[in-house]
């Protein structure tokens, strides 16, 4: 498993699609342009098309891609996903780096993972309520949602964890600064 230098990392592979229809179908994110070097990853997300990106004045940077990853196989996340695509993204102390992700047609409810992260993830545009998923064998006590943040409760040990950003969601946008003694923190 390649880690960053110190080995934390934010997840944002997998989403959940919910529509009209009386069923729910979980759908993972493929990721299939990804250019690390312009800081853009487009994919797809069953039928629907998803791209991150840095944006905005202090734009946050892709910087790893991995595919069929399986750091989402904890029973911390509501879901676990095995050999599913990963994007990282690099993030320092402040000023606060921003990114969007974005869809080509709204998506209901759209679901998180997050792991191992000491970052503060805010979120600041886009969606107006975030809700923390119960982990399938139990929570991460260290991963906090409070508000439209997301965080390591105490800043110095990683946490895992699942998120629903609420409502249609066409876009979001979302802030990452690294909190702690750290340097550098990953986000994906």
């Amino acid at each position: 498993m390649t880690t960053c230098s110190i080995g934390r990392w934010l997840v944002l592979p997998v989403l959940l699609l919910t529509g009209a229809a009386a069923h729910t179908a979980t759908v993972f994110t493929t990721w299939t342009n990804v250019d690390l070097a312009n800081d853009t990853a487009t994919g797809s997300l069953g039928e629907v098309t998803i791209a991150l990106s840095g944006t905005g004045a202090n734009p946050g940077n892709l910087t790893f891609y991995e595919t069929a990853s399986n750091v989402f196989t904890s029973g911390a996340f509501s879901t676990p996903a095995y050999n599913v695509d990963r994007l990282e993204f690099g993030v320092s102390p402040a000023p606060a780096q921003q990114f969007t992700l974005s869809f080509s047609s709204p998506v209901s409810n759209p679901i998180v993972h997050l792991y191992s992260t000491v970052s503060v993830i805010t979120f600041t545009g886009g969606v107006s309520s975030i809700t923390r998923l119960p982990g399938i064998l139990g929570n991460d006590n260290n991963f906090s949602v409070s508000g439209l943040t997301v965080s390591a409760g105490d800043n110095l040990n990683v946490a895992n964890g699942t998120i629903r950003l609420d409502g249609l969601v066409s876009a979001v946008t979302f802030t990452t600064v690294l909190t702690g003694p750290f340097t550098v923190d990953g986000i994906t």
